[in-house]
């Protein structure tokens, strides 16, 4: 008799643990752009991976970026919400206050 073992990998999203029997069957990737001051070690631009609802909130969370520091966020180039769904090859951009006089 031969038995099928299924594995399961245990990961976390936004710090819960979540099990996934495939973790790219649902996988999406975002290219994330900074600018200015949220740039500062985050680097200009990265794709991120996700096996979840990714939404710009999250994004910020995984960049250690808080709310308040995001003044204009667009999603594929059109203003966004910090709790929109995102879908796989979306492009976030996140610029930060701008002050000067």
């Amino acid at each position: 008799m031969v038995k099928k073992i299924r594995i399961l990998q245990l990961i976390i999203f936004d710090g819960i643990p979540q099990a996934f029997s495939n973790i790219n069957k649902n996988s999406m990737q975002i290219k994330v752009r900074l600018f200015a001051t949220l740039r500062e070690g985050r680097g200009k631009e990265q794709m991120m991976d996700f096996t979840d609802i990714a939404t710009p909130q999250a994004i910020f969370n995984r960049l250690d970026i808080p709310s308040a520091d995001v003044a204009i966020l667009l999603i594929n180039g059109f203003d966004g919400k910090f709790d929109q769904p995102l879908k796989d090859g979306d492009t976030v951009s996140i610029f930060p206050p701008v002050g000067g006089g």
